[in-house]
């Protein structure tokens, strides 16, 4: 009765104080160890648990357990012990459906994908190694960007188990990402943005130069209707529940995106601004995007990028910080500083334009005859 260690080879379990499993696995320095606890509930039958990989987990077990026979209370087993994969999963799409603003057929798929491998196993056998281990195979089957991103959706899926009561710590915490920290504050100039539109797909191009006109995310622009977009007073309407500060934004339209958005066709029985044949709006728009980013030759861009780049060339013309927070619907304007460095290098610009305006006056000719000239200091 106690605590036992499995063994990674065989799989049979040892008790933890042997130096080496029956089949000549060491087991006195390895990594990843993964515990079970051996008891008798309170008929005498042998029982066994794995509880995982954290030897305080499996402890607090088998504390409870003894506990609950000297009491004599039922054994009940842990959550955890009970719970697919496949059970989570399914509670995740429902949490997700409702809670989760970013929810997406995306998101959907990555959900699936993971159901894949890790489908009816049990959340206790789910171990870092395992994690470790779909991550491989997954990147021989598709890009390290694709896998990051399921990563990052089995991370929190963990995380909401935790939450849940399901688990008491994510296998996944400790499982790196391939990707390098990506530049935040990408933004393309004007010969990338002729670059980009010029290669993107034709039902695309509507919906990314109105991107590009009022610096609105993703999922604003996918879900826009009609009825939040008032041309007359050319403004849009983005309300609390699809905003992600949580608050109404209430924005105004440059004429051209009022022009764009005149000459758009109406579906007869779909109220949404961008939408499919069926007139249901589009929700994976990610093939046609990147290959218009490839094709134009562009680096670490996504379509959050767009956003940047509007605030990006809104500071370099002049316009106030606070007055871009304001139309890119920022709930703090830290969030807005990010582009203040831009601020002081169009400053900076200019103010080098006025020295070499000045410059050129005074070594004219013309000037020269009048006795004007630079200053120099000599040493």
């Amino acid at each position: 009765m106690g605590l036992l260690i499995e063994c990674p080879e065989c799989k049979r379990r040892n008790s933890q104080k042997a130096k080496a499993c029956k089949c000549g696995f060491g087991l006195s320095k390895f990594s990843g160890r993964v515990y079970w606890i051996q008891y008798r509930d309170h008929e005498k039958r042998q029982r066994f648990e794995r509880i995982g990989p954290n030897k305080a987990a499996a402890e607090q077990r088998l504390r409870d357990v003894l506990s609950a026979r000297a009491e004599g209370r039922y054994i009940k087993k842990p959550k955890e012990v009970m719970t697919s994969f496949n059970d989570l999963a399914k509670r995740y799409h429902e949490w997700s459906r409702v809670n989760n603003k970013s929810y997406t057929v995306n998101k959907h798929y990555y959900i699936d994908q993971l159901s894949l491998f890790f489908g009816a196993r049990r959340l206790v056998d789910i171990s870092p190694w395992l994690v470790e281990r779909w991550k491989g195979e997954r990147s021989k089957a598709t890009g390290f960007t694709e896998v990051d991103r399921e990563l990052a959706c089995l991370k929190h899926m963990f995380n909401k188990a935790i939450e849940w009561g399901l688990m008491k710590e994510n296998p996944a915490k400790t499982v790196k990402l391939f990707r390098k920290t990506r530049n935040r504050d990408r933004f393309l100039n004007q010969e990338e943005i002729i670059r980009f539109l010029a290669h993107l797909p034709g039902h695309q191009q509507a919906m990314m130069q109105f991107a590009l006109l009022t610096g609105l995310r993703k999922a604003n622009i996918l879900n826009l209707k009609w009825s939040q977009v008032d041309l007359g007073h050319a403004s849009l309407h983005i309300p609390a529940d699809e905003a992600k500060g949580g608050r109404d934004l209430r924005l105004p339209l440059a004429p051209e995106a009022v022009e764009l958005l005149s000459g758009l066709p109406r579906h007869p029985e779909s109220d949404y601004v961008f939408y499919k044949e069926n007139g249901r709006p589009y929700r994976d728009i990610y093939s046609g995007f990147r290959l218009a980013v490839k094709k134009a030759g562009l680096e670490d861009v996504t379509i959050h990028t767009l956003r940047h780049t509007v605030g990006s060339h809104l500071v370099m013309n002049g316009v106030d910080l606070a007055t871009v927070k304001d139309l890119l619907g920022h709930r703090d304007i830290r969030t807005t500083l990010r582009y203040a460095h831009l601020a002081q290098d169009h400053k900076r610009q200019a103010i080098g334009k006025l020295g070499r305006m000045l410059t050129n006056m005074l070594t004219n000719p013309a000037e020269k005859e009048k006795g004007l000239r630079l200053v120099t200091v000599t040493p």
